[in-house]
């Protein structure tokens, strides 16, 4: 199971050359040798493909003609990323499998039926073929490498749908199996998914590294094409952190094996990074050369087009080509909409089984209050028998007859409320998987809300795009009313995207923690002032920090944000000619507070409770703003385990206040929280 390609290919190789006669047996020698070039060579794969399937045909041996469909499959799938037709060959496969009754070749072909429909963004259809894949498999055969592919795939599937909960529990199901069977080829080929799973959850570090560790090994067992698929997840992760010189030093390793081995999906994958490289570089004719390459050789492949398009979009906008971004927008929004159908329908059913546990959750509430009443029969009926035994004490031969009755009513009765604790039991036990399941429900409803507003920002920043071209053009050829319009709508979608990244930022709040560091809130106060320059130039505004601020081990970008709002706000919502914000920190019991006081016009004591929730804004005519960054406020302070609270009179400015647990804070360091009382 952990044999090297190559070798693998030279021992079948040598089978072949033994065994001219033309039977079953060569046409599986064909099959076996056209599967193992899987990872090398499409070309080869296709090739031993077709003769082992005008043989098979020739034989009429229905096996080894669904075997070599699979094959074919897979080699077009490498070779033109048509989808269609690889899923056409892949469905043949698994019908002659079913006629055959060949149940290893069932399992494969629903594995790679689930690739397909993943490839063309229908991953619900994607997962149930792979469940099916382990299905059958695991009711016909023992623990093997196909077992551990399909347990992979489905991980992979679940990163596409960016379900990192769910496909970290498949990977690490899958690398146990690897590690038991001592499968290195499997490790190495689901590394790179995990890897990505690492960085969606802000372990950027681990991710990086766990992908640059297993590129040797991957050409050590000469698996080239989880080379080349790795190094696409890196430099994907190196683009997104700006480590474009990094990323541009993988990127030409990737390109040249992809092009030795004639890898087209990958090769399409490393030259679309290619170009937004150059694009960040500001090399726009390179960048612009790559990206229609990208575009052109992603075709049939939904999810490589959407970034291929997305890509094109960004360029042209910015080179001002808005008649083949014109061009490019529609087939964008068709794509995108499939992508988003498939989160929608997800979601739908997601809110339904929150609906179903909600609905259990009342009829547990019910049976707690009979349980209250039980125990409270139980008491009295206690009581009851104590005073029947004290008069049995006493009692005649009839009294005693009395009281033999009543014990057995009250063994019945015991027994009763005995079946019913037990029932009580249970569905106590069913209410906490309810909840569970109800909390994994709340979880997707936020994953939804972060995929509703970041995939919206593309369509906005293409109508602010285009609507400042278009005033431009129009500027001198049409009047006053309708350049007037044409501001409207440019504020107008200003203000979505503002909102759509406010919201954005916020659905984000609850991912967990990224990379932790030590933060000394007067250098983080002084990086918020360098990104407000503009507006406390504008405002003639003043920003002081009062005595030391201490440090604190917390994740950077979230205080950043946190420290920014209470900034920015000071200085927004202010008449002053001289805005004034003041930044100290005192000791409160187990607290540590920061508060942030300014001249501001101050806030009514009735609204104090309204400011810090979702979308509020007091004045909504005077001020630009969305009306979440009070909220988001709230929820990062919330996170942290703190409070946030306000002081304010109408007028004459306003104090909020934060209070964090002492134990976030670096005791003395550089002497900042042992000032915190003073």
């Amino acid at each position: 199971m952990g044999q090297n390609y190559d070798n693998a290919i030279i021992e079948i190789e040598q089978k072949l050359n033994n065994h001219t006669k033309k039977d079953n047996i060569r046409v599986d020698l064909f099959n076996e040798l056209s599967y193992a070039y899987r990872r090398s060579s499409p070309e080869k794969i296709d090739s031993f493909a077709r003769l082992a399937f005008n043989l098979a045909t020739e034989l009429n041996y229905i096996k080894g003609k669904a075997i070599a469909y699979k094959n074919l499959g897979i080699a077009i799938g490498r070779l033109r990323s048509n989808m269609d037709t690889v899923i056409y060959f892949f469905q043949k496969c698994y019908e002659l499998a079913q006629q055959s009754e060949d149940y290893y070749s069932q399992a494969a072909c629903s594995n790679n039926l689930g690739f397909g429909y993943s490839s063309s963004l229908r991953y619900d259809e994607a997962i149930n073929a792979y469940l099916n894949a382990l299905a059958i498999h695991s009711k016909h055969f023992p623990v093997d490498r196909l077992q551990m592919l399909i347990i992979g795939n489905i991980g992979g599937a679940y990163v596409n749908m960016k379900d990192y909960a769910n496909a970290s529990m498949y990977f690490e199901e899958v690398f146990n199996l690897a590690d038991k069977y001592n499968n290195k080829e499997i490790t190495v080929m689901y590394m790179k998914d995990y890897a990505f799973v690492h960085y969606s959850q802000g372990r950027i570090e681990e991710a990086i590294k766990t992908i640059t560790e297993n590129l040797p090994l991957a050409n050590e067992i000469g698996d080239y094409l989880t080379f080349v698929q790795a190094t696409v997840k890196l430099t994907d992760i190196l683009i997104e952190e700006q480590q474009y010189n990094k990323a541009a030093t993988y990127i030409k390793q990737g390109l040249e094996v992809s092009e030795k081995h004639n890898f087209s999906i990958q090769r399409c994958a490393i030259i679309l990074n290619r170009s937004k490289v150059l694009f960040n570089k500001n090399k726009l004719t390179l960048a612009q050369k790559d990206g229609e390459d990208a575009y052109r050789c992603s075709e049939g492949n939904n999810q490589q087009q959407i970034k291929a398009i997305k890509n094109l979009l960004n360029i042209y906008l910015t080179t001002n080509n808005s008649n083949k971004a014109k061009e490019l927008f529609q087939l964008y929004n068709e794509l995108t909409e499939k992508h988003f159908n498939t989160e929608r329908q997800k979601t739908a059913s997601e809110l339904e089984i929150k609906h179903q546990n909600e609905k259990k959750q009342t009829e547990n509430e019910f049976l707690k209050v009979k349980q209250t009443e039980n125990e409270g029969t139980i008491k009295k009926q206690k009581i009851l028998v104590f005073l029947i035994f004290m008069l049995c004490l006493i009692a005649t031969g009839a009294a005693l007859f009395a009281y033999r009755v009543k014990q057995t009513q009250n063994s019945l009765l015991e027994e009763k409320v005995t079946k019913r604790t037990k029932a009580l039991n249970d569905s106590n036990q069913e209410l906490a998987h309810a909840n569970i399941a109800l909390e994994k429900s709340n979880e997707e409803l936020e994953r939804f809300a972060y995929i509703a507003s970041h995939d919206l920002k593309q369509p906005i920043n293409t109508i602010i795009s285009f609507t400042g071209l278009l005033s431009k053009e129009l500027k001198d050829k049409v009047d006053e009313k309708t350049n007037t319009y044409l501001k409207y709508v440019i504020n107008g979608s200003n203000q979505m995207k503002q909102l759509i990244e406010d919201v954005l930022e916020f659905s984000k709040l609850n991912e967990e923690i990224r990379e932790e560091q030590l933060i000394d809130l007067n250098d983080l106060v002084d990086e918020v002032k360098m990104s407000l320059c503009d507006l406390i130039d504008r405002k003639n505004a003043t920003v002081n920090v009062i005595g030391l601020l201490p440090t604190i081990k917390n994740e950077k970008s979230k205080l950043l944000l946190l420290f920014k709002n209470f900034i920015e706000n000071g200085i927004k919502y202010n008449q002053s000619k001289n805005p004034i914000i003041n930044i100290a920190q005192t000791k409160v019991d187990l607290f540590t507070r920061i508060s942030f006081s300014d001249n501001g016009i101050g806030i009514e004591e009735k609204y104090f409770p309204k400011i810090f929730k979702m979308f509020c804004r007091l004045h909504s005519n005077a001020y630009d703003g969305t009306g979440l960054g009070l909220s988001l406020c709230k929820k990062i302070v919330s996170n942290m385990g703190g409070i946030v609270s306000v002081e304010s009179k109408l007028g004459k400015g306003s104090i909020f206040c934060v209070d964090i647990p002492n134990d976030l804070f670096v005791k003395n360091w550089l002497g900042n929280y042992s000032m915190a009382s003073t």
